[in-house]
């Protein structure tokens, strides 16, 4: 039974060593993952950009706290309180639906009679999950900064951790391009030509 990395080899479109060595590390290659099937191994690999631009975006968003008035950090805080307030209502109204399609369901099940003794096992975990799945403490949003200063400190706190993840990811993101670049020249090197 052909597999990925055998069925251009079962089907004769891969007849050489050569070819077939590149086509079993194409099909490894997470940084290939998404590429079409023929899509040829590059010289050189790149780290995705999407990392270097999640550090630029926390490097702006520093900076504008860094010039950001008081007045503005308390509009900005008045309105992280409204969202933060907002989105903990949605859940704890999305959590009392769930838990009353959960409980219909539960009463849905204890009127159900199992047909016979080895049934009733089935019944008993239906209850089990159900009871499981239902939601009991209610959403708590965090306490919000009392002050606009507060709300500043615990911002730029927070962006400058972003700041060192992000600087991380990259750096960690072009050692792995530089490792595979290594590898693939390596592998390419020791292949018959």
């Amino acid at each position: 039974m052909p597999t990925g990395y055998t069925s251009k080899v079962m089907d004769g479109m891969i007849t050489e060593f050569r070819d077939f060595a590149l086509h079993c590390v194409r099909i490894n290659l997470v940084a290939m993952r998404d590429d079409p099937p023929e899509a040829p191994i590059p010289e050189v690999f790149e780290p995705s950009p999407w990392y270097r631009k999640q550090l630029a975006t926390a490097r702006r968003r520093l900076r504008k706290l860094e010039a950001m008035s008081m007045g503005d950090a308390e509009m900005a805080r008045l309105r992280d309180a409204r969202k933060t307030a907002a989105a903990y209502a949605s859940l704890e109204q999305n959590k009392q639906r769930e838990n009353a399609r959960l409980l219909d369901m539960a009463k849905q099940v204890e009127t159900w009679q199992p047909p016979t003794p080895e049934h009733a096992d089935l019944k008993r975990t239906m209850l089990e999950q159900l009871e499981m799945s239902m939601e009991r403490s209610a959403y708590e949003a965090p306490a919000e900064p009392k002050t606009a200063a507060d709300w500043l400190i615990t911002k730029k706190q927070e962006a400058a951790e972003n700041i060192r993840y992000w600087q991380q990811q990259w750096t960690a993101k072009q050692a792995q391009a530089a490792s595979m670049t290594e590898w693939v020249r390596q592998l390419r090197a020791s292949l018959p030509v």
